[in-house]
């Protein structure tokens, strides 16, 4: 079995040890809260669990970053409505390469959700996340293009090579 990189794990470098300790935390944590999610009513369980999220985002856990501003994007679990909050939590886990985040950054780029509209960002956001299956992400793509010049869309490309080079999670398999 491989060892995922120390940097990827929180953005904390720490032993192998540790690293196993606090991913384990934080996916068990996760896991427990989404089945809650779906056994129960969403915001009163986002509520009852909020700092345990804040804490598991705030050690960089990108699904619980993507949950954040999913939060704040809806309103839910206790968190105000806040389109810049809630940009402020995707960034940290598109930057990680949660797919979902980075579609979402797209979606509020293209929209001017919490930050200014700028169609070449939300042109390279949805493209690593097209590229890496996220359903309707090449639709939005698509449709970020459309509003640009040429010059623009030269430097979107530009741009997603660049976030894909950062960005993108290198898939790993344990496969020998």
């Amino acid at each position: 079995m491989s060892e995922w990189p120390q940097e990827q794990l929180f953005g904390v470098r720490t032993t192998k040890g540790e690293a196993t300790v606090r991913r384990l935390a934080a996916f068990g944590v996760m896991v427990i809260l989404l089945l809650a999610v779906l056994a129960a009513g969403c915001g009163e369980v986002l509520r009852e669990h909020l700092d345990t999220i804040r804490a598991a985002a705030a050690l960089g856990n990108r699904d619980a970053q993507q949950l954040l501003g999913d939060m704040h994007m809806q309103g839910q679990g206790g968190v105000p409505l806040d389109y810049a909050e809630a940009a402020r939590w995707y960034r940290k886990a598109a930057e990680q390469g949660s797919v979902a985040a980075q579609n979402n950054m797209g979606v509020f780029y293209v929209w001017g959700y919490g930050m200014p509209q700028d169609n070449v960002e939300a042109y390279a956001w949805f493209s690593i996340a097209a590229e890496q299956g996220f359903l309707g992400a090449a639709s939005g793509r698509d449709e970020a293009a459309k509003w640009m010049t040429n010059a623009e869309l030269s430097r979107a490309q530009g741009l997603a090579a660049e976030y894909r080079g950062k960005h993108v999670a290198p898939f790993t398999s344990d496969a020998k």
